[in-house]
């Protein structure tokens, strides 16, 4: 899993011109795999969808991002998001088309 945490400070644009490249090479490399980030990415998600090794995102903190973009660029694609919180995903009101695996609950 390749670690995007400071992915919420980056532009578009700087994603574009420094990261996209190298980490799409990395998971190419590696045979495929997941992107963590922290804080809001929903601004860039749609460029992992064009990574074709990328099989999972996994967000920490979903309040922050403009879910419908996440769900779009992800499971509407083919790309799993995982740990999504449960109740997050229950109130999505749409079709995850069970690409999304939420930890289970501990009570």
């Amino acid at each position: 899993m390749l670690r995007d945490d400071s992915l919420m400070n980056l532009s578009p644009e700087i994603y574009d011109e420094f990261i996209f490249d190298r980490e799409s090479r990395c998971l190419s490399e590696l045979g495929g795999g997941a992107i963590h980030y922290c804080g809001r990415g929903s601004h860039v998600i749609d460029r992992f969808a064009k990574m074709p090794d990328l099989t999972a995102v996994n967000l920490s903190q979903p309040h922050l991002n403009e879910m419908e973009t996440v769900y779009r660029s992800t499971v509407d694609r083919g790309i799993v998001l995982l740990n999504l919180d449960a109740a997050a995903a229950a109130s999505a009101g749409r079709d995850l088309h069970g690409r999304v695996q939420c930890p289970a609950d501990p009570a």
